[in-house]
């Protein structure tokens, strides 16, 4: 009897889920806040432990019963498990949201693309300079605790082992811009969520780049998101900004960003609030990026990226300067450029590519108070393009670098001595030069370098490289040949493992003198390009051995040897048959050496890095006098450490430098004509500003909501507002002097949302 009782209950079982309605069921999987899309994501439906696969595009599709309630659960690592009840129903499109168990602030992935051609390059990502304390998100600030990166007195521009700021070149994507930072160092031209990575050059570096003896600063914007739209939106007290990127077809994407600063205005209320505040100007910006890119197949890219920067600099009090009447009343300082950048990559082969690039543009500079100025418009155009050939034991490059430019000046502005201690004139005292001048110049350089390991299995990497450059902006030389710039440069590495090697790197490097320098109205067309013979020796060691944690060292010791410096020149030299000053000439030279070490650790939740650059940098004036340059800077060290719990991370910078060099002024002579006093100076550079101590703060947190997410920072500069000297300010007669100081305790505090 029992038997014949569960034959039918079986039975009827059996024909309840024969005739059970099956229903569809889609769904999407996404990561909460960034809106990611999860693919080969598991999802198990219980009781009937279905499971479902998402695909590329985070979709899943799965075939169920048609009960009322199934148990929907995820559980993937790195992420809190997904429980929830979910009614099924008939066409119901599911939105499955993952919660990390960490996210990183500011969580824009962006990974730097991988290129160790130069061993003497070091690269931050986005994620190492966004949120370094004391660099307010800025990739080139974040730069400067690199080794070798002097502290910068001169705000727009960086400073590389002792050189002067016009020795270091700027680029973005590798082609020249005049500028990376906007006025008083503020912040870069490209807001930083756009920008993959920042490269640094230094002693050494490679024949890719010429026309710098110094080193080369390089921005690469990044490549915009395929995936899904993506905004960001920023506020602080100095600034605003606006990002927006996608998709625009099935193989292109674009991503623009602008950004407009009222720092001027916040700088002008402080100076009208407080009677001790040092500052004179207020610098405003207004910048723009875009940003597009199709990927036709995975050999062949093309890309195209706009820039726009434009800075203005006004006057914070009426009369800034008390000992320079000259200077009182309307005053104007524009500085701006703007390139187009196209680019197209081809891969030929596994072994063989080329990438070729055109960037088209111009610069503008307007400077004037009241009937003096300075106007300089000009178009430019610079052609980048390299081939790669990879063999057994060689890997060879060859490259082509163009630049032409058209220009059009206006001048009506005092020359003033430039060999000056670093203390100017009066502004009325100098020798009026007025006039208009038009013309053009170019430059084509040529480079190849040669990289040779046996069977990329050697200890040994020999890398001969050479560079050839032409210029037609000086008068110097006659011939074809006479301009030709012949720089030989030379690597190599001794490897103890993948992870472990020495390196030494040198060669000659040659730059153009300064425009100013070389133009028929106040220069010496005349004159020869700068030159420097770089060596450098160092040793890394990443213990990380390929993961993430541990700790990796670099060390290295560096020497620049500088000739034909240009220097102020008071001389009458005949021209034209015709007796004129000589204004600048190239008799000075110089040297510079020091040592550097960088200490990197990192684990889950802690972060330190450690940077020392001890250095000497000295120069040699058109007398014969040895002198500190004015960039001397001998000691300078920098600890950064964080410390990330949950969404929220805790971040410190200490920075100690030696103070830079400066000129005492022993008097001043009444100039009656010019109703100034005209400073009587001492030895040049023989005392120095004080040590610059500064201790950075930052505190960022994360909100996560569904589909966006709010980052909030404070960042704290200067915490302990210490008095640091940035010069000196002298009165009217010079028979005082007040310590100009820089930035006191400076807290900023920021929201930025990612949607």
């Amino acid at each position: 009897m029992k038997f014949v009782i569960y034959t039918i209950l079986y039975s009827l079982l059996f024909i309840q889920f024969a005739w059970a309605e099956k229903i569809q069921v889609k769904g999407i999987v996404k990561e909460m806040g960034s809106r990611r899309l999860m693919k080969e994501t598991k999802i198990f439906f219980l009781p009937e432990k279905v499971v479902a696969v998402t695909n590329e595009f985070g979709e899943f599709s799965v075939t169920l019963d048609d009960q009322k309630k199934w148990d929907v659960i995820v559980n993937l690592a790195g992420y809190k498990k997904f429980k929830e009840s979910l009614e099924i129903k008939e066409g119901r499109v599911f939105n499955i949201y993952l919660e990390k168990i960490e996210y990183n602030l500011f969580e824009t992935t962006i990974v730097a693309k991988s290129d160790k051609r130069d061993p003497t390059k070091k690269s931050l990502t986005y994620t190492d300079f966004y949120s370094t304390p004391g660099a307010g998100g800025d990739p080139v600030k974040a730069v400067s605790n690199l080794p070798g990166i002097n502290r910068s007195t001169q705000g727009a521009r960086v400073v590389i082992q002792g050189g002067t700021p016009d020795d270091t070149q700027y680029g973005v994507n590798q082609q020249y811009v005049p500028i990376v930072f906007h006025f008083g160092g503020i912040t870069s031209v490209i807001m930083p969520e756009a920008i993959e990575s920042v490269d640094y050059l230094s002693a050494g570096y490679g024949p890719e780049y010429g026309k710098a003896i110094g080193g080369i600063i390089n921005l690469n914007t990044r490549s915009p998101r395929t995936d899904r739209y993506y905004g960001i939106g920023f506020l602080d007290i100095f600034n605003g900004g606006l990002l927006v990127e996608g998709p625009v077809s099935e193989k292109g994407s674009f991503l623009l960003s602008a950004r407009r600063s009222w720092v001027g205005e916040v700088l002008k209320k402080i100076a009208e609030e407080e009677d001790g505040f040092d500052f004179t100007v207020a610098p405003s910006y207004t910048d723009a990026t875009f940003v597009y890119e199709y990927n036709k197949s995975k050999a062949k890219k093309y890309s195209v990226t706009g820039l726009y920067s434009l800075d203005e600099l006004k006057f914070v009090l009426d009369m800034p300067l008390g000992n320079d009447p000259s200077t009182r009343g309307d005053f104007k300082n524009e500085t701006g450029f703007h390139r187009v950048i196209g680019r197209f990559d081809h891969e030929l082969s596994k072994n063989k590519k080329y990438f070729t690039s055109l960037a088209v543009g111009g610069d503008q500079i307007f400077f004037k108070i009241n009937d003096q100025f300075l106007d300089v418009d000009s178009t430019n155009y610079t052609l980048r393009s390299e081939y790669q050939m990879k063999k057994t034991s060689w890997t060879h490059y060859f490259g082509l670098d163009w630049s032409y430019e058209d220009y059009n000046v206006g001048i009506n502005l005092p020359f003033f001595d430039s060999d000056n201690g670093g203390i100017r004139n009066p502004f009325s005292l100098g020798e009026s030069r007025a006039g208009r001048r038009e013309g053009n110049w170019y430059e084509l350089g040529f480079y190849s370098r040669h990289n040779y390991q046996l069977n990329n299995e050697g200890n040994w990497v020999f890398t001969p490289a050479m560079r050839l450059d032409y210029y037609s902006a000086t008068e110097e030389g006659e011939s074809l040949v006479d301009k030709l710039l012949w720089q030989p440069r030379f690597s190599m590495k001794y490897l103890l493992s993948d992870y472990e090697f020495f390196r030494l790197s040198s060669g000659i490097y040659n730059q153009l003198p300064e425009e100013r320098e070389v133009n028929s109205l106040a220069g010496n067309p005349y004159l020869k390009p700068l030159i420097a013979r770089h060596l450098n020796i160092g040793y890394e060691n990443d213990l990380r051995k390929g993961s993430t944690d541990g700790l990796k060292v670099y060390t290295g010791l560096f020497y620049k040897d500088l000739n034909d410096l240009v220097n102020s020149s008071s001389r009458l030299v005949e021209r034209a048959g015709t007796f004129t000053t000589e204004n600048f000439s190239n008799e000075s030279s110089g040297e510079i050496y020091g040592g550097e070490i960088y200490l990197q650790y990192k684990n889950d939740q802690w972060a330190l890095n450690t940077s020392y650059t001890i250095a000497r940098s000295n120069r040699v004036d058109q007398y014969g006098v040895k002198q500190l340059s004015q960039f001397d800077q001998t000691h300078n060290f920098n600890v950064i450490g964080s410390y990330q719990y949950e969404r929220w991370t805790f971040s410190t910078r200490f920075r100690f430098v030696t103070g830079n060099p400066r000129t005492p002024v022993n008097g001043a002579i009444y100039d009656a004509d010019n109703d100034v006093y005209v400073p009587v100076r001492g030895d040049f550079f023989s005392e120095r500003n004080k040590d610059f101590l500064q201790l950075d703060l930052r505190i960022d947190r994360k909100f996560i909501f569904r589909d966006w997410i709010l980052s909030a920072y404070l960042d704290i500069q200067n915490v302990t507002n210490r008095s640091n000297s940035e010069g000196l300010n002298y009165n009217y007669d010079y028979s005082e002097s007040k310590v100009t100081s820089g930035i006191p305790v400076l807290p900023t505090f920021g929201l930025k949302g990612e949607f």
